[in-house]
C-alpha cells in the first residue's frame, strides 16, 4: 500500500465501506511486524466490528527516523485517496507505535492534511529524551523495559536527529486541534434521570 507493507484484519460481515482503524505496532522502533503484533489488531477488529489496517513501517537501524513516519503518512494518504474519509479513520498505536501515531498527526497537521477522527494510545513512547521523572521513580516496577534498553533503541532510531524534535518525541509537540474533535465528547454528561 503506497509501497508500504500492511495487512488488513476484518471480522466476518464487515462491509467494504466501513470505518477503519490504522494500527501501529510497538517494538522500540527497531523490531516488530504485524505478524508478531497481531493480537492487538485482531482484538481491536473483533471488539469494534471494524476493519484494522496493521502497518509494517520501516525500522531502525536500517531505516532510522524519519523513514517510519514517512511510511505511515503515505499509508494515511493512500487510504484518503482510496475512498476513506478522515472522518472514518482512527489511529491506534502501542508503545513506539503510540509515539509514531502522535508524530503522524503532528506531521499531517504540518502538511495541512485533514486529521483522522480519533486517536488511541496504548502506553505511547512519546519522549525519546527519557527525561520524565517516572523513568527513575518507576524503574523498579517496569516488568519489561529498562532505561538502558530504551536509550540504545532511541539512538538507533534517532541517529543524527535532534531527540527533542516533536516528530521524534511528540511530548514537545503542539496538540491543538487534535482528535477527537467533538466538543461534546469532552463535556461531562448529565446523568440519566
Amino acid at each position: 500500500m503506497a509501497g508500504v507493507q500492511a495487512h488488513w484484519i476484518s471480522p466476518p460481515g464487515v462491509h467494504a465501506n466501513t470505518p477503519v482503524i490504522l494500527y501501529l505496532h510497538g517494538g522500540c522502533y527497531v523490531s516488530g511486524h504485524s505478524d508478531t503484533y497481531n493480537t492487538i489488531p485482531i482484538q481491536l477488529s473483533y471488539k469494534s466490528s471494524m476493519k484494522v489496517l496493521a502497518v509494517d513501517y520501516s525500522l531502525a537501524p536500517e531505516a532510522p527516523f524519519p523513514s517510519g513516519m514517512h511510511d505511515v503518512v503515505r499509508v494515511y494518504h493512500y487510504l484518503c485517496s482510496h475512498g476513506y474519509s478522515p472522518n472514518h479513520i482512527g489511529i491506534i498505536g502501542d508503545s513506539a507505535g503510540g509515539g509514531l501515531a502522535l508524530a503522524l498527526l503532528l506531521r499531517l497537521k504540518e502538511l495541512h492534511t485533514e486529521l483522522p477522527t480519533a486517536i488511541g494510545l496504548l502506553s505511547p513512547w512519546a519522549d525519546l529524551t527519557l527525561s520524565g521523572d517516572t523513568m527513575t521513580t518507576l524503574s523498579e516496577v517496569d516488568p519489561i523495559l529498562r532505561k538502558e534498553q530504551l536509550s540504545a533503541c532511541a539512538k538507533l532510531y534517532v541517529q543524527e536527529e535532534d531527540v527533542q524534535n516533536p516528530l521524534v518525541s511528540p511530548v514537545y509537540g503542539d496538540f491543538t486541534g487534535f482528535p477527537p474533535h467533538d466538543d461534546d465528547y469532552r463535556q461531562p454528561r448529565n446523568p440519566v434521570e
